[in-house]
Order: C-alpha cells, then structure tokens, then sequence
C-alpha cells in the first residue's frame, strides 16, 4: 500500500494541487511592486484591477489561484528557469529574450492595454527632446523608447527606488521627466494631491503595449482563461471603468 501511495505521489504536479473546497490552485508569479491601479502586490491584502478580474473567472473555473510576489529578477528566475510557477503576470511576447526556451510557452488574449509615457512638469507638457537632460526610471524597469534614442539625443537615465520615487525627482527638479505608465503615475499623483503638479509629455517618447499571462504548463487554463474573457466582456469593461483605467492614448497626443 505505501509503495502505491509513493507511486502516486511522485506523479503529482509540484505546483498544482486542490484546496480543501476542491478548487485547483495554481500558481501565478507577479512583480511585488505597487502597480496600483493595474495591481499592488506588496502586502497580504492584493488590490487592483488583475486580482479582481482573476477573482472573477476564479468563480467560474473552480479554481485558486495562489499569488506568489517577488522581485523581478527572482520572479523571471522561478518562473523561466526552475518552472515551479504556473503562471507569470504581466508579461509581453516582446519581451521574450532570444535565450529564452519557447518551447510551450503560450500567451493569454491580451488583458489589459498600458500607456508608457513621460510624466513632466505641467508648464513642461511641450518640452521637446532637444531640451531634455535626465530622464527618472524606477528601479528594475527599461525605457524602450528612451534607449531607441540615446544615439540622437544626449539624456541621463537615473534610476529610483520606485514610481512615486521617480515623480518626485521631477516634481523637485532633479529629473527632467519620469517614465511611468499613465495610469499608475495618475494614480499616485491623485494619492498625493499633486494631480495638477505633472503632465504626460506631449513630445516626449509614448508607446502602448498589452499585458498577457504566460504559461508552459497550463495551455488549457489560459484557453479557458480566453474565453472568460470574450464571454465577459462588459462585466469587465466595467471593471476597467472602476479602476479608472485609460487604455487609449490621450487625443492630444494622436
């Protein structure tokens, strides 16, 4: 009997496993950075839009899904290299590396659209690159644009501890502009009650990508995952509309 029971126990998925209400757990590895209002996974007490949208399809696919938060390397790490995550949060296909192991690793329909854009000064919203010298960056985050035109332009990447860090630089004077997307930085700024202090540069490097969820062991998952998505499709528009969330780029800068 024990060698039975030994038998079954090593074919059993290490990081998938049943709750005692019988829902599958499944692990998902997210940035434990404050991401608010796309998500803040610092404390115990996970808020944001991508937790309450994964409480949603939770309902309707019976399952638990276990938030594993850690700092980007490590997360990237558990997740590409040792795989005891089921899943990764957000991620983008432009952001597989070429060492990368493709093999299986599958996406999610797109969740949410982000606006990366360069918060400045308000007086500042008309800065033309010519004119910019340092660019603020939180710590463990890469300025796509930015870097496309270190060869142009002359600007100094400093890098802080994180979003609210960055804004201040600017608010301060010690930073020209902030790479922040557009949501997150507004809603710091409306935390703060320095709503009116910055603006989205309106010549400065913008770019829009989505968020996906990844996956190598979970291909039917994440296919259930798509069609809760289509399927639910203004439940979940309303709860963009709750978190405040642009998706499209603001028409002064079209």
């Amino acid at each position: 009997m024990i060698k039975h029971l030994l038998w079954l126990l090593f074919f059993i998925p290490l990081t998938v496993f049943a709750d005692n209400k019988g829902a599958k757990v499944i692990t998902l590895g997210i940035e434990d950075i404050n991401y608010f209002p796309h998500y803040d996974a610092r404390f115990d007490e996970k808020r944001g839009y991508i937790f309450e949208l994964l409480a949603m399809f939770e309902k309707q696919a019976n399952v638990k899904f276990q938030i594993v938060a850690l700092p980007t390397k490590r997360l990237n790490r558990r997740f590409f290299k040792d795989r005891d995550l089921d899943l990764i949060y957000p991620f983008n296909p432009g952001w597989v590396s070429p060492e990368t192991d493709k093999t299986s690793l599958m996406f999610s329909a797109p969740i949410v659209q982000i606006l990366g854009g360069t918060m400045v000064k308000t007086e500042n919203r008309n800065m033309e690159l010519s004119e910019f010298s340092v660019l603020a960056v939180p710590l463990g985050f890469t300025p796509i644009e930015w870097y496309k035109l270190k060869d142009q332009y002359e600007f100094q990447i400093l890098e802080v501890a994180n979003a609210w860090d960055a804004l201040q630089m600017v608010m301060l004077g010690r930073a020209d502009g902030a790479d922040i997307e557009f949501n997150v930085a507004r809603a710091l700024l409306n935390k703060y009650k320095k709503s009116d202090a910055l603006d989205l540069g309106q010549k400065l490097p913008f770019s829009s990508i989505h968020f996906f969820m990844a996956t190598y062991n979970q291909h039917f998952l994440l296919t259930k995952f798509d069609t809760f998505m289509r399927d639910n499709h203004q439940a979940i528009e309303a709860l963009k509309q709750k978190y405040q969330l642009q998706e499209q780029m603001p028409s002064d800068l079209n």
